[in-house]
């Protein structure tokens, strides 16, 4: 599954924790695949949050890794 999914080009999670245990799996999981993390504070209205971002390297390529976080108007 983690393989198919570096298949991609890009890969987006819900936030940055969804983020993290992927990336987390990947490096226990894919022996030749290489994590590279960043992570930024990010100022949000109700304070700062932390904010992964991330490629791996696998199969020659780079696949950017990223949260994509969503909301839902209510009203």
């Amino acid at each position: 599954l983690l393989e198919g999914l570096l298949g991609s080009d890009s890969i987006g999670f819900h936030n940055s924790d969804y983020v993290n245990n992927f990336l987390d799996h990947v490096e226990a999981l894919v022996p030749h695949a290489k994590v590279h993390r960043f992570t930024e504070r990010v100022e949000q209205s109700k304070g700062f949050t932390e904010e992964t971002f991330a490629f791996v390297e696998y199969q020659g390529r780079l696949v950017n890794v990223h949260a994509n976080p969503i909301s839902i108007n209510i009203d």
